[in-house]
């Protein structure tokens, strides 16, 4: 026969192996619970094969081996633990992929747990499916939100008022003076105070009718922030732009500028 610890031959009435030492007799009672251990642990029954290596242990045998028997079937009764704990956490945090992720990986660390491990996987799915469900819907409503609005900008910007606005704005950015001075008029009409800024600058042009056609349309929007630039045009050297500066700091409740126009009526 054969010496189970370190595999020389040895005669079957030896009570220690003359080679390793061994207690020829104790190590057969701890080889069958290692072999017990080892088919519990094929099976996935993992808490029964601890419990053959720990009975191994408490025989007066080498203990190396076995050990790394416990060791390991301690390591994969841990990691299984681990990962369910990671996927109640999962739960919690509502990381439903996390979560079906994590209970798949301990159905296959140990088949066994299918029974117990299988509900907390199917309500992960199904939260999973509703999450994805909820998500492709809330996507398909921002879609229509954007097409929509889309679609309305189109319409707006293409809108007769609008292209008529975009117009005279272009048309007071225009080099042509002519053609600025006249959509300057116009939008002192549309009485729209959006357009103050530009005939502000206007009121900077080098040509006296713009500066003037600006004076006027200012005091026709009726926006009290052109008073204090209004202001500034009573002293311009044109003296038509100082009379319809005058004319709108009037309309806009500012005296300043009545005696100029008392002057110009004489």
């Amino acid at each position: 026969m054969k010496c189970l610890y370190c595999g020389i031959d040895i005669l079957e009435d030896w009570t220690y192996c003359g080679n390793c030492g061994v207690n020829i007799k104790e190590y057969e009672k701890a080889n069958e619970f290692i072999k017990n251990g080892l088919e519990f642990e094929a099976q996935f029954e993992y808490a029964k094969a601890s419990s053959e290596y720990k009975r191994a242990l408490e025989l007066p045998v080498p203990q190396d081996k076995i050990l790394e028997h416990l060791e390991r079937v301690t390591s994969k009764e841990q990691v299984i633990i681990d990962k369910i704990n990671e996927g109640e956490e999962a739960i919690i945090a509502c990381k439903w992929s996390e979560a079906v992720h994590i209970y798949e990986e301990v159905i296959k660390l140990n088949p066994r747990l299918t029974e117990e491990i299988n509900p907390k996987l199917v309500q992960a799915r199904s939260m999973l499916h509703k999450s994805r469900k909820g998500m492709k819907i809330l996507w398909i409503i921002i879609g229509a939100i954007v097409v929509i609005g889309t679609i309305g900008w189109c319409i707006y910007v293409s809108a007769p008022e609008q292209v008529a606005r975009r117009t005279l704005k272009n048309g007071v950015l225009s080099a042509d003076i002519q053609e600025k001075k006249i959509a300057i008029e116009a939008l002192g009409g549309l009485k729209d105070k959006r357009f103050v800024p530009l005939l502000k600058d206007a009121l900077k042009n080098d040509n006296s009718n713009v500066r003037a056609a600006a004076a006027r349309a200012l005091g026709e929007i009726d926006d009290s922030s052109a008073v204090s630039i209004l202001k500034e045009s009573l002293f311009d050297k044109s003296w038509k732009v100082r009379v319809e500066a005058a004319h709108s700091l009037m309309l806009l409740g500012d005296s300043s500028g009545v005696q100029l126009l008392r002057d110009a009526i004489k």
